[in-house]
């Protein structure tokens, strides 16, 4: 199909697309939100005319935008020297009648399907609408939103995917990549990948989307066997730890609330990418339960986990058996992962002092604090509950999280 040409500085870009998550790039002319973005090319300083001295291009995305940084070497003012950066952007360049690497460019030719000079005070952006024909660009209508640096030695731009994605070009088709070329407006520099206006590649991120999981958990202390319900819905924190040994860090977590009736919350995670992980929860004086193997988590899907149906559905069995029932463990009120003597007299103290609201101390869900409360602490004391989790033992076999049908 045709070029892709745009942005003002006289600079041709060449750059792939691909789908992406977050870039969090302000175009603000304050560059140090760039800091963890590597240089998709560079160039050596000293070979432009001092005014317009390229030396390095970036490039990320987020899922609405392409953003593209061009520094020039020190001493270098577009402004002073009334120059421009044209940026050249192709998005579908596996279906360009040249090489990647040979891809040409300028009005004249084709290959790059936008087109945009870059000036210091502002920048055009266009797209290219005819097919092999020299001058068939159009404007986009796209606002110009870029911004330099006091120097006008370092500029950025943001391009928009929509608009790059749906280009007035007969055969048409996204490839997830963009090819980019940047370029002098005296022809005096140019970042290129051949020597013959070649751009640079650039895919783009995977899209994140959040995913979830349908946690069934009973805390031990609130579980009615008679009635067969919680005494109240309960607050926990279900995390997704890195299956890599032999730290197994916590990489997402959310809270959720468990209902009284079918045992079951809904957490979301927001970061965890798709892949192996242990699920584990905590909090609100249960003692943190982890899986017993790793599970497959699926960003952008829902899923479910299920610790009542059995001991084994926990890290070292780690459970208590209520009626039919498998349950965490409660009375963890410091949340140091055992249950002790430190639980022990929060519980006494609060007792003491008949303390009757929704808190920590409260392990059955009452509102009040009393007796029943300790014996339940009393008796995990008693028996040296705490976590068991594979940063003590030993891991087995990846399972796969069930697609939830609800």
């Amino acid at each position: 199909m045709k070029s892709l040409k745009v942005i003002v500085f006289s600079l041709a870009f060449f750059l792939f697309l691909s789908v992406n998550t977050s870039a969090q790039i302000s175009i603000d002319g304050n560059f140090t939100d760039w800091a963890d973005v590597p240089a998709l090319a560079t160039d050596a300083a000293g070979d432009g005319n001092g005014s317009c001295d390229f030396t390095a291009l970036y490039v990320t995305d987020d899922a609405n935008y392409v953003y593209i940084r061009v520094s020039l070497a020190p001493g270098s003012d577009v402004s002073a020297a009334g120059k421009t950066i044209n940026l050249f952007v192709s998005v579908d360049p596996d279906n360009e009648p040249a090489a990647i690497s040979g891809l040409s460019y300028g009005w004249w030719s084709n290959g790059y399907d936008f087109f945009s000079q870059i000036y210091p005070d502002n920048w055009d952006f266009f797209k290219h609408v005819g097919a092999n024909t020299w001058w068939s660009w159009a404007a986009t209508g796209t606002p110009g939103i870029m911004a330099w640096n006091a120097g006008h030695n370092d500029v950025e731009v943001r391009l928009p995917k929509a608009e790059l994605n749906n280009p007035d070009i007969a055969g048409f088709s996204s490839q997830g990549k963009i090819a980019v070329y940047v370029q002098a407006s005296d022809y005096s520099d140019e970042i290129t990948s051949s020597g013959a206006h070649g751009g640079f590649i650039y895919t783009f991120k995977p899209v994140q989307t959040n995913g979830v999981i349908n946690i069934t958990m009973i805390p031990e202390g609130y579980y009615s066997t008679e009635k067969g319900v919680l005494s109240a819905p309960d607050t926990l924190r279900a995390y997704l730890a890195s299956a890599i040994a032999p730290d197994f860090v916590a990489v997402d977590s959310s809270d959720l609330i468990i209902d009284s009736v079918t045992f079951t919350g809904s957490a979301t995670f927001t970061h965890a990418s798709t892949g192996a992980y242990y699920l584990y929860v905590a909090g609100r004086a249960v003692v943190q339960t982890w899986s017993a193997n790793e599970i497959t988590y699926t960003s952008g899907a829902a899923g479910s986990y299920d610790f009542t149906t059995a001991a084994s559905q926990a890290y070292g069995s780690n459970m208590v058996k209520k009626g039919t029932k498998w349950c965490l463990y409660s009375g963890d009120v410091d949340q140091s992962k055992f249950v002790d003597n430190n639980d022990l007299l929060r519980i006494d103290n609060d007792a003491f002092n008949f303390v009757h609201q929704y808190t920590v101390t409260d392990l059955d869900g009452t509102k009040y604090v009393d007796n029943n409360d300790l014996l339940i602490c009393d008796n995990n004391a008693f028996n040296f509950v705490g976590s068991k989790n594979p940063r003590t033992g030993t891991r087995s076999k990846n399972i796969v999280l069930p697609t939830d049908t609800k």
